[in-house]
């Protein structure tokens, strides 16, 4: 829910050691080879289809059973991460993190049909013999457990078993399992980006600067009993600045500057963009607090992302949430209009697509965790419900062909049972990834202004890169860290965060007109599958019905004082100062 950001707490890590030599092997290749990898997998999945396992049956027979199929999903992710602290590099870390498999049985009996998955996660996954090794034992007590599952399931249940499939299953060649080395942290770049970081800090009202570089790989590889055989790579660099600033009044504000891409070619182009949002803090710091009510707002295109990804793309058109029932906005309104001219009536001028084959964006991949080749979808069209983000399962009960959307953070989660933390299977569930949201509004950014200026004589501009929605009852807030007020003269007040919130439907009805001005908006969005990378393009809107609740100011603090705690290498000069 909400963009939100990895933590290396996630993950094990491999050992001191493994990471040095990795750290070698970087150094001297150029390319990583994963064909060994899917030979073990299909190495375990053979022995699987020809595994015969004696059970007793309800009845008290003793059965030898075979499985109908199996799929494997592998996943490894590693990271370079550079952190700076006051502008102070530390040491680059070199990241390999325990890889996964989520492994999936399938069992067809005369009448019904079910699957069970198992995960493994160890640093063993990392080699041909080390897959052999942790998974050939657990193979048996996975079909055990789907047999389990099968005399335990009714026949009401096999609809949550259902799995559309691809033909012909996708199938790729030995040569395109090996991929070039993920791309370390430029030296050039690393340099420019201290160097923006020295001259903010050394801005007075700057008491601490966290920041950090990271280029980030996920890796997944699916084969199964029906040909799959594929390899996706998702790499992402991105960096971070977390400044503290203390204001004339003694309280201290933080924000959170993010960018992320493809390259760090793109990731340099952001500097002037993330220039201008340091500044905007400063001017930010003596900020008011704003009394609750509603206010016209425009919301620029990352509260526009967060309210399109969140309240209607990113959960509630999820075909696992609808054949659920857990999402009920949208069930039942396939090929329907949902805008009419009292509700959601803004929808009838947009298009909201998902674009996960659109390779200029940041979350795009060619194929999902199920091995199913991704496809752009458009969802709404003009306020009518085109479709919906499928996996396997959620396509095959709405006898709709499945769109390769089936992602997740990882393969496995710890839940606690009876105070114990126990590792469970976490399995890939529909999630948005490239979202736009496109209009044909002729209308610009100023048109916008000009009107709330004619009627109200100001307007509130409105960022926002977290919000929640609850999607059985379609509760929405949007949160912000800070409210810039912008009056008719070009005067500026700022105003400490909080939340708007509203239902759904509301949120969207409030809605009052479209912009042609787009931006890109980029982050992680957080569900029961975990945390995925997704972007959005999105444009400019105007808003005015919802609620808004601030937030409380930080205390007071007189006996802070900043010249004393704040630490400045000597030497340190300004090339570009800042505004105060």
């Amino acid at each position: 829910m909400g963009n939100i950001l990895l933590t290396l707490s996630n993950f094990s890590l491999y050992t001191t050691s493994f990471k040095q030599n990795t750290n070698q092997n970087f150094t001297n290749m150029k390319t990583e080879n994963y064909l060994s990898i899917v030979k073990a997998l299909e190495v375990l999945m053979k022995r699987a289809m020809n595994l015969r396992i004696k059970k007793e049956d309800p009845y008290g027979e003793i059965k030898t059973f075979k499985i109908s199929g199996i799929r494997i999903a592998y996943l490894r992710e590693e990271k370079y991460n550079l952190p700076y602290l006051n502008a102070v590099p530390g040491r680059t870390e070199i990241y390999k993190y325990a890889p996964e498999m989520l492994i999936t049985f399938f069992y067809k009996g005369k009448e019904k049909q079910v699957d069970y998955s198992i995960s493994l996660k160890n640093s063993y996954l990392s080699n041909y013999n080390g897959i052999l090794t942790s998974g050939w034992a657990r193979l048996a007590n996975g079909i055990d457990g789907l047999l389990d599952e099968f005399y335990g399931s009714t026949l009401e249940d096999k609809k949550l078993y259902l799995e559309s499939e691809v033909s012909p299953a996708p199938h790729m060649k030995d040569e395109e399992f090996e991929l070039p080395n993920l791309e370390q942290v430029p030296k050039e770049f690393a340099s420019d980006f201290q160097e923006l970081l020295k001259n903010y800090y050394l801005s007075a009202p700057i008491a601490e600067l966290d920041a950090s570089i990271s280029s980030n790989r996920k890796v997944w590889i699916v084969v199964d009993s029906h040909g799959t055989r594929i390899i996706q790579n998702q790499d992402i660099m991105r960096f971070t600045i977390d400044p503290w600033g203390v204001s004339k009044t003694k309280r201290m504000f933080t924000d959170g500057v993010y960018r992320m891409a493809t390259s760090f070619e793109a990731l340099k182009s952001e500097f002037p963009s993330v220039k201008q949002e340091l500044q905007k803090f400063l001017y930010t710091l003596d900020r008011k607090q704003l009394p609750s009510g509603i206010y016209p707002l425009i919301f620029n295109h990352s509260a526009t992302a967060t309210l399109f990804h969140e309240a209607i793309a990113g959960h509630m058109l999820s075909g696992r949430y609808i054949v659920e029932e857990d999402s009920t906005i949208f069930k039942g309104k396939l090929g329907k209009c949902v805008a009419t001219d009292a509700s959601m009536s803004i929808l009838k001028k947009l298009q909201i697509w998902d674009c996960p084959q659109d390779t200029s964006m940041l979350a795009h991949y060619k194929y999902d965790m199920e091995g199913v080749p991704a496809v752009d979808t458009l969802l709404i069209d003009k306020g009518v419900v085109k479709n919906y983000l499928h996996d396997r399962n959620s396509a095959a009960r709405m006898k709709k062909k499945p769109n390769g959307h089936a992602l997740a953070e990882d393969f496995q989660q710890n839940v606690l049972i009876n105070f114990f933390l126990t590792a469970e299977a976490r399995l890939p569930e529909p999630r948005v990834s490239n979202l736009k949201v496109l209009s044909d509004s002729k209308v610009t950014f100023k048109d916008l202004e000009e009107k709330f200026f004619k009627e109200y004589g100001y307007y509130i501009l409105v960022k926002s890169y977290a919000g929640q929605v609850d999607v059985t009852t379609g509760t929405f807030e949007l949160k912000v860290e800070s409210l810039e007020k912008v009056y008719a003269d070009g005067s500026r007040e700022y105003f400490h965060g909080g939340t708007f919130s509203s239902n759904l439907t509301d949120f969207i009805s409030a809605v009052k007109e479209v912009s042609n001005q787009y931006g890109m908006t980029g982050g992680y969005c957080g569900s029961s599958s975990g945390s995925v990378p997704t972007q959005e393009y999105t444009p400019a809107m105007s808003v005015y019905g919802v609620n808004w609740a601030p937030s409380a100011l930080p205390e007071k603090d007189k006996r802070f004082c900043i010249s004393k705690v704040k630490y400045i290498p000597r030497g340190w000069k300004a090339t570009e100062e800042y505004e105060i």
